[in-house]
């Protein structure tokens, strides 16, 4: 893992030296899904967290990469008991907009490397992170649109669960949600 992150690191400012770069925060709010399977029967359960970080723009002529750094939070909540999933995510987006109109679409992978898993139920808080596993691999799709003689943004995306997050054997556990963001663009 610190290989794929200097990796990372060491594309972005390649990148940077010679693309046009814009950087950015933003923050918002994650309502996800966690649904999980076993022995037949499925269960789902929705709550609310936050979505907060750091985004850049990479412009390479009319294409854009938009790598970002967020701590994002999977919530639920069922039958009395709420999960909270705290996550270092790391999109990598692939970014398009429509000329003149300040609306882009993205599209890409996003890491997730999870930093903290919690469960409260009847005022008890138990730490349950061995129950997960430590990434979680989703695809981004959104929309943003840049606000006219501002340096704000809004957002919203979808992130489509593509590995199983649950480390207990025979349970499957998928972790979805759609994301509201609002940003400020520094440069």
């Amino acid at each position: 893992m610190k290989k794929t992150l200097l990796l990372g690191a060491a594309l972005f400012i390649s990148a940077a030296s010679f693309a046009q770069l814009g950087i950015g925060a933003r923050a918002g709010a994650n309502f996800s899904t966690l649904k999980s399977e076993a022995g037949g029967a499925s269960t789902t359960a929705n709550g609310v967290g936050l979505n907060a970080g750091l985004y850049g723009v990479i412009s390479l002529g009319s294409f854009k990469i938009q790598p970002e750094l967020a701590y994002s939070v999977a919530s639920s909540k069922d039958q009395g008991v709420t999960t909270n999933l705290s996550y270092l995510s790391v999109p990598v987006l692939a970014k398009y907009t429509f000329m003149g109109s300040g609306f882009s679409a993205l599209a890409g992978p996003q890491f997730g490397f999870l930093m903290s898993a919690k469960q409260k139920a009847g005022g008890a808080t138990a730490d349950v992170k061995s129950s997960f596993k430590s990434t979680d691999i989703s695809v981004a799709i959104g929309a943003e649109f840049e606000i006219p003689t501002t340096k704000l943004n809004v957002g919203a995306r979808y992130n489509l669960p593509v590995s199983d997050i649950s480390n207990v054997n025979g349970v499957k556990m998928t972790n979805s949600g759609f994301s509201l963001l609002l940003g400020y663009r520094f440069k």
